[in-house]
């Protein structure tokens, strides 16, 4: 009898009731307060990503070019259009001359 009334009043007792739901919720909301800073840190280099891209196109628009020989440098009429040629080697490089007689 004094086991049945001591398992009784195990189950009847609520004293640690809030501490076991605190600690089972405690992992979900830093799982998402982490999410939001994450998201938001994702978020702020895409912002700083597309700036620097505006920026470099409006740069690029603005600005006068440092060379007038853009045909001889960087060709763009082909014979054959789909013929893409061979791929460049790794030292190939593009030379242009820059300087008040081209400007």
């Amino acid at each position: 009898m004094v086991t049945s009334r001591a398992i009784k009043t195990f189950w009847q007792d609520s004293s640690g009731v809030s501490l076991v739901e605190a600690l089972l919720t405690f992992p979900i909301v830093m799982l998402v307060f982490a999410v939001f800073i994450e998201f938001g840190y994702a978020m702020s280099q895409w912002n700083q990503t597309v700036k620097a891209l505006q920026y470099g196109a409006r740069l690029a628009a603005v600005s006068d070019p440092l060379t007038t020989n853009f045909d001889a440098v960087f060709p763009i009429g082909a014979a054959d259009p789909l013929n893409n040629g061979k791929a460049a080697p790794n030292d190939a490089t593009i030379s242009s001359t820059c300087g008040p007689k081209l400007a």
